[in-house]
């Protein structure tokens, strides 16, 4: 019996967690049937002993390690195929947003204009600022690309808004991260995290700490990667240097939503 709790306590608290929270396959490498049941002492405590080890591997497995993770580079995620694809998927949406927001300014240049004047005038840099952290810490539905889009169309100071909107991307990120652990007791975010948690762990074993830089700058949803890099209890170091990316993804959809508005000036 001390021997099985031994072999459990060794277990990381970076994956104990994710026990109780069902994430981990069900341990099909240790069957029980008729057959296995032992006749004697000796022969249920060796049993005992092969299926806490074999529990111990499977949570090794299915958990983010840490030390695999710092030895993925970013050289291995920009060769991953996948990675490759939802780059491509970005490029596909910004342009398709270029072409978009061209039209619009084409055709309804005015009235839009006006009314994303007025909703900078009432929203100020503050507003922005609140609007994006929102977005990026608690998946808020008005996406934070959208406030970029309003400072173009309404061709206001850009760097009051798009500093307040970096600025706000970091925070929210940095915000996830620490309400992640406590989300999954809330029943409508919980059945949310429950519901993407396979693709996340997909991600963070495929990627380790680099999957919130894929995130930052491709259609995966940001905050509900910095969710489960806190639910991961990730390094929060490593997690801030990298977050950084998001401040550059900003800048590039104020350029493409820029250019598109001007296009036909």
């Amino acid at each position: 019996m001390h021997q099985n709790e031994s072999r459990s306590s060794r277990v990381s608290p970076v994956y104990q967690r994710n026990i109780s929270r069902s994430s981990l396959k069900p341990l099909t490498s240790v069957p029980i049937t008729m057959q296995s049941i032992p006749d004697s002492p000796t022969a249920a405590t060796t049993a005992a002993t092969t299926a806490a080890t074999s529990a111990a591997e499977t949570i090794t497995l299915h958990g983010i390690q840490e030390d695999s993770t710092s030895a993925r580079t970013a050289a291995d995620v920009l060769d991953d195929q996948l990675f490759r694809k939802l780059a491509w998927q970005s490029v596909g949406i910004m342009a398709l947003l270029f072409v978009v927001v061209a039209a619009i300014a084409f055709f309804f240049r005015e009235p839009i204009g006006t009314l994303a004047l007025l909703t900078v005038e009432y929203l100020g840099p503050i507003g922005i600022f609140f609007g994006v952290l929102a977005a990026d810490g608690l998946t808020f539905p008005i996406p934070p690309t959208s406030y970029m889009f309003v400072t173009a169309a309404a061709d206001a100071p850009v760097l009051p808004a798009v500093t307040a909107a970096c600025i706000a991307s970091l925070f929210g990120g940095s915000l996830a991260y620490f309400v992640g652990p406590f989300l999954t007791r809330v029943p409508i975010l919980g059945r949310r995290i429950e519901f993407f948690r396979p693709r996340g762990q997909d991600l963070f074993d495929r990627w380790g700490l680099w999957t919130i830089a894929v995130a930052a700058i491709t259609p995966v949803p940001f905050s509900i990667a910095c969710w489960f890099a806190g639910i991961y209890r990730m390094p929060y170091r490593k997690f801030l240097a990298i977050s950084l990316i998001r401040a550059p993804r900003m800048l590039a959809y104020y350029a493409i939503f820029a250019l598109g508005w001007t296009s036909f000036t």
